[in-house]
């Protein structure tokens, strides 16, 4: 964020990777309207979305996928979501052949954990969960909010973040 002639961050969020895609778009309006600020360009969207996919492809060699085979991404997402235009940003720099999946905590019928520890939701195979919802015990409005975070923890697909980070959560 730009405020008069200094450059400040005013956050770090270790919860979930996000607003990557509004401060990108931010920051390209801060370098044209402060253009003698040398404002640098922000391609955190970019880069976040580059570590899904690679974090698909390790799911994949972890387990002996194909590297054609169908691992999708599960957004994670409040209710009532807010944020939605951020998360079409970050949906937009992540490989389309990668499938990504929305879903509330509401249902924990959405979610299936098989034998094998594979996440299935919508007849996918899911890799990694991203979790844009369940900061706080909150949003677990129901005993089957909780049922789908336990279903979501207690599969192999990677976590973002994992539920260690996620219980120690700062925010500066």
């Amino acid at each position: 964020m730009v405020e008069q002639d200094r450059i400040y961050q005013i956050e770090l969020n270790t919860i979930s990777a996000s607003l990557a895609g509004l401060s990108s778009k931010l920051a390209q309006f801060q370098r044209k309207r402060f253009p003698e600020m040398n404002i640098p360009l922000n391609k955190a969207s970019i880069s976040i979305g580059k570590s899904f996919e690679q974090a698909i492809s390790l799911y994949k060699q972890e387990y002996n996928l194909e590297a054609s085979a169908s691992i999708g991404i599960l957004f994670v997402i409040q209710e009532t979501e807010r944020n939605v235009y951020d998360q079409i940003h970050l949906q937009e720099t992540i490989n389309s052949n990668i499938p990504i999946v929305r879903k509330g905590l509401r249902d924990p019928s959405c979610f299936e954990v098989d034998l094998e520890g594979r996440l299935i939701c919508d007849s996918l195979e899911i890799g990694l969960v991203y979790y844009r919802a369940g900061y706080s015990p909150t949003e677990y409005e129901t005993p089957s909010f909780w049922t789908s975070r336990e279903v979501l923890e207690s599969s192999r697909a990677i976590k973002c973040p994992d539920i260690a980070s996620h219980l120690a959560g700062l925010k500066k």
